[in-house]
């Protein structure tokens, strides 16, 4: 080095290398917090269809009635914990609602409409999801 240009050039090498640097980390960081929010949505997603899939199995219209003593979401909302990862060593809460209404009744048949809101509130801004479905009874 035998003036002052080389340690000018030596400076804005360096002052670009750390600025490549820090832009490297930063989108690293960006994408592992997508990353583990595209993974609670997909968590979300699940326990409403869950949910739903729950709802196949029901066997008389009692159970989806709001106005019966059988009504089966009058705990609901519901405060859940879900467990994940490997050997179920991560958790997140979750909040599940759940109504259901009549939608036509006949004399054949009986409609009901059932919708599932999931809710995890451990992001910013929370993650939902609502899933609905209709059952329908045989009279």
């Amino acid at each position: 080095m035998n003036d002052f240009s080389d340690v000018f050039i030596l400076m804005i090498a360096m002052t670009l290398f750390s600025s490549f640097s820090l832009s490297t980390a930063r989108n690293f960081n960006i994408s592992s917090n997508e990353l583990a929010r595209h993974d609670a949505e997909y968590r979300t997603i699940v326990t409403a269809q869950n949910e739903l899939d729950y709802i196949k199995w029901i066997d008389h219209p009692s159970k989806l009635d709001p106005n019966s003593s059988n009504y089966i979401f009058q705990s609901h909302p519901e405060s859940r914990t879900n467990y994940f990862g490997n050997s179920n060593q991560y958790q997140e809460s979750i909040v599940v609602e759940a109504e259901s209404y009549l939608l036509d009744e006949t004399n054949s048949q009986a409609r009901y409409k059932v919708i599932f809101t999931v809710s995890n509130q451990e992001f910013i801004p929370p993650i939902t999801s609502t899933v609905s479905s209709i059952k329908s009874f045989a009279k």
